[in-house]
């Protein structure tokens, strides 16, 4: 809710123009009103993690107060506005690395001895990749305002391609070496097949967004399998 809340933010200008049935951009809540939503949240946030550090686990609680650093981060585009937002791929990459710290923090409050081991850094890898694609497949759309500046726009379909089965084919080899190959193969393979799709008719983009939803929840509730 925190981080769809600082994108939303960040794209109301955006969205007024391109996409004016989104809530923030009918005017549901102000700029303001959002910006005092997002600090409500962070301090919330901070306080809960410092309680759990001395009253449960320090590693949870000091994880959950660097995923909330991150947020403050992602606030302010990390401090390199011109060079992310001149980016689409590179801004979806920036989007999702508290995949990382949030794979981290799952691990720690269940079995804290493997909270950094490799099949740590993998699992958080397998959501950075799902996290990633689900994004970059709702910059599919041909007939996007321009304003939007997609990586459809920006890069044309083929780097867009390249670059989603470059995600793909990592996320299945930590799905391989997690053991989740069986249960993620067939979500891999079917949002592969819908990015094909594309090269015959654009048109079938929102295909592709349904598959990334599906594959997103798929990759997400994986972890339980582990």
């Amino acid at each position: 809710l925190l981080i769809r809340l600082i994108l939303d933010r960040q794209s109301l200008d955006k969205d007024r123009l391109a996409n004016p049935q989104k809530p923030l951009a009918q005017g549901v809540l102000t700029k303001h009103e959002v910006l005092d939503g997002i600090n409500i949240l962070q301090i919330g946030l901070t306080i809960y993690g410092v309680l759990i550090a001395f009253g449960i686990h320090i590693l949870t609680g000091i994880l959950l107060i660097v995923l909330v650093g991150y947020t403050c981060l992602l606030a302010r585009n990390f401090y390199m506005t011109d060079s992310i937002t001149r980016y689409p791929l590179f801004q979806i990459c920036f989007h999702h690395l508290y995949a990382w710290p949030l794979a981290f923090l799952a691990i720690s409050a269940h079995t804290p001895d493997n909270t950094f081991n490799f099949s740590a850094w993998s699992y958080g890898t397998l959501i950075f990749c799902a996290f990633c694609l689900y994004e970059l497949c709702h910059q599919l759309n041909p007939q996007a305002h321009p304003v939007q500046a997609s990586a459809l726009n920006f890069y044309g379909y083929k780097i867009v391609f390249a670059f989603a089965s470059f995600l793909l084919c990592f996320a299945l080899l930590c799905a391989l070496f997690l053991g989740l190959d069986v249960i993620l193969f067939p979500f891999d393979l079917a949002l592969f097949l819908t990015f094909l799709l594309l090269f015959f008719n654009h048109r079938l983009f929102y295909a592709t967004e349904f598959t990334a939803a599906i594959s997103l929840i798929a990759h997400s509730w994986a972890g339980a399998f582990l």
